[in-house]
């Protein structure tokens, strides 16, 4: 008795018969990345890399303001892909709240990175 007979699937399974033949369909190709687009991509990994830094608790992070001019709001909590932010004016004015809580991709898209900050 042949094993193809006894469990027809687990025969299909194990390709007891042979290999199966191959196929003459391309296999593609891998693009060559120039040197140039290397370092544009490690630029923007090391600006992302900043700005996670930049998005810690206890550390300050410059985003613009209303009237077009940048503060410096302090980050309070980071939670996952969220962060609170303290509202500098929320002491002052009675109407506005004390902290605010933000996705950490649009404040990115909002902050400016120093160049000569080392953290």
């Amino acid at each position: 008795m042949r094993m193809d007979e006894v469990m027809p699937d687990l025969a299909n399974a194990m390709d007891i018969d042979g290999p199966a033949p191959k196929s003459n369909k391309p296999q593609g190709t891998q693009g060559t990345q120039s040197p140039q687009d290397a370092r544009s991509k490690n630029k923007r990994r090391e600006l992302e890399r900043q700005k996670d830094n930049q998005l810690r608790p206890g550390k300050s992070v410059k985003l613009p303001t209303d009237q077009g001019k940048e503060a410096d709001f302090k980050i309070t909590r980071d939670m996952g892909d969220e962060v609170e932010i303290e509202n500098p004016e929320g002491q002052n004015d009675p109407t506005q709240p004390n902290k605010l809580v933000y996705n950490k991709q649009d404040l990115k898209k909002g902050m400016r990175v120093d160049r000569n900050e080392n953290n």
